[in-house]
């Protein structure tokens, strides 16, 4: 059976709870916005597209040799908006300060999975640390707009998990295959 995976941080729970408040309040509460749910909430570092069951073991593996010798690093996400950059927006997403860990991190994860053909190493692609906090309504794409919100949200990344992505009563779920401390 083939799974949809991806890698993650987790955010942790005061961080999802702040999310929450700002969703939720005034500033973003009448957009025509589907919001992502409080425990769905995470930043994927890396998508790694379909695997087969018997994969899942290797790739868990080769995620703690890349992270091995690896510290806690720091994150700070400052703006809600709509994105993503420099195309009409799909989704409203948190950015923040550039982390150059995360993107040597986002690297190393695309060279270790580049022989059993999940991503292509070399990968082109600019990697802007996201979190997505909802998708914009189809029908309201094409006239949406609205301003940046800042934020303040430092917090530590401790570890990456390997993670599945699933449909179950018609919502997206996630489950944590393996997590990966560093």
């Amino acid at each position: 059976m083939r799974k949809k995976i991806f890698v993650a941080i987790s955010l942790p729970e005061n961080i999802k709870d702040k999310i929450m408040l700002h969703v939720k309040s005034d500033d973003f509460a009448l957009l025509p916005v589907r919001w992502i749910e409080k425990e769905n909430l995470h930043l994927i570092v890396e998508f790694l597209g379909y695997v087969e069951d018997d994969q899942v073991y290797e790739i868990a593996q080769r995620l703690h040799e890349v992270t091995e010798g690896m510290s806690l690093f720091s994150l700070n996400f400052n703006k809600i908006g709509a994105g993503p950059l420099g195309e009409k927006p799909k989704m409203i997403w948190m950015t923040g300060d550039e982390s150059k860990i995360l993107k040597e991190l986002n690297k190393k994860i695309i060279d270790a999975m580049s022989d059993i053909r999940l991503v292509k190493s070399g990968k082109k692609h600019n990697f802007i640390a996201h979190i997505t906090l909802g998708m914009i309504e189809k029908s309201k794409l094409k006239d949406f707009e609205m301003k940046e919100k800042e934020v303040n949200m430092p917090f530590s990344v401790e570890n990456i998990e390997l993670m599945e992505s699933f449909k179950e009563k018609n919502k997206t779920k996630y489950a944590i295959l393996e997590s990966v401390k560093f």
